[in-house]
């Protein structure tokens, strides 16, 4: 049988080329089929070597190969390249990368593919730009006086717009952190210039001052606290979860946050009587003295209990503290 000579490099690379395989899975599966020619060889690396083959990227002619197959620009190349996009930070060359913009022949981690050749030393060199060690920030009034202007909301808007690349390089995004800063940052919400900051950031008024202001509100149950902290007329420097941020700062129960002297239920079950003969006999005497020898309801009970006029030691609903003992004996 004669042997077949294979078509020349350019010819046969043409030939593939209008094919549009999308990947090298495409060209082996195309390599089994019926379809191919006999003078286009299966291992066109071998075939091809030194007489123009340059990687299957070439071969196929589009950028969907394994990126370990890929031929990229030499470092210094690449790096002239990227240093003439201006970018001042990696997260604008990862945006870039991802674009569509990027040559085939440039990666899009190149501290991955040059570090593997020793070539690569950091991000500030190859973009081009000045590390932070180095970078001049501006003053403090000057740089709060730039934020107030973006007019921001919140602490996540501030994060967002951080994301964005439109924040000036000589402004930090972390100010609280910054040396430079230190003797005049106050607070993120001073930062921005509002009140719509994360409750972790604020500074509160000291618990006692709190408190007699909640107590000229009057409220009378939790449910009108939360009513108010949601009107909008709390002020900024009062909590509106002073059981978190007064925890062992002087902080007890809403009873005693509002005024009301109502006392919260996990603290009042632990005056109960434990015993329940001791419960039924206190609580025979109180219905008696209250009643007299009527029969009552629970709904008459429990009305009483909200008039203050039963023990702390009883609860208003006997049947769910002393009912499963019952069962028991």
């Amino acid at each position: 049988m004669k042997r077949v000579k294979a078509r020349p490099f350019a010819q046969a690379r043409k030939f593939v080329r209008s094919l549009k395989l999308k990947s090298q899975a495409e060209w082996i599966a195309w390599t089994k089929s019926d379809k191919k020619p006999d003078d286009i060889f299966v291992s066109p690396s071998r075939t091809y070597k030194n007489k123009g083959w340059k990687s299957l990227h070439d071969w196929l002619g589009n950028d969907n190969v394994a990126t370990q197959l890929m031929q990229y620009r030499p470092f210094e190349k690449a790096r002239k390249f990227a240093r003439k996009l201006g970018f001042t930070k990696r997260d604008d060359w990862t945006d870039y990368a991802k674009s569509g913009k990027r040559p085939t022949d440039i990666p899009a981690r190149p501290d991955n593919t040059y570090k593997k050749e020793g070539t690569w030393t950091s991000w500030e060199d190859f973009l081009g730009y000045a590390p932070k060690a180095k970078r001049k920030l501006r003053p403090f009034a000057q740089a709060r006086k730039f934020v107030h202007s973006l007019e921001l909301k919140s602490q996540d808007e501030w994060k967002a717009y951080i994301k964005s690349g439109k924040l000036p390089n000589d402004i930090p995004r972390a100010p609280s952190s910054v040396r430079q800063y230190k003797e005049e940052w106050k607070s993120m919400p001073d930062w921005l210039g509002n009140d719509n900051v994360a409750t972790q950031l604020m500074q509160y008024r000291p618990f006692e001052k709190a408190r007699k202001f909640v107590h000229k509100l009057k409220l009378k149950d939790t449910k009108k606290w939360r009513a108010y902290c949601g009107s909008g007329k709390l002020p900024r420097d009062i909590p509106s979860n002073p059981d978190k941020v007064y925890k062992n700062k002087g902080w007890k129960d809403f009873g005693d946050w509002l005024g009301t002297g109502t006392i919260a239920a996990s603290v009042r079950s632990k005056k109960f009587l434990k015993d329940r003969i001791e419960a039924k006999i206190l609580g025979r005497k109180v219905k008696k003295e209250i009643f007299g020898d009527k029969r009552i309801t629970v709904r008459e009970w429990e009305q009483a209990w909200r008039e203050g006029k039963i023990p702390p030691e009883l609860p208003s609903d006997i049947r769910s503290v002393y009912g499963k003992k019952r069962k028991k004996n």
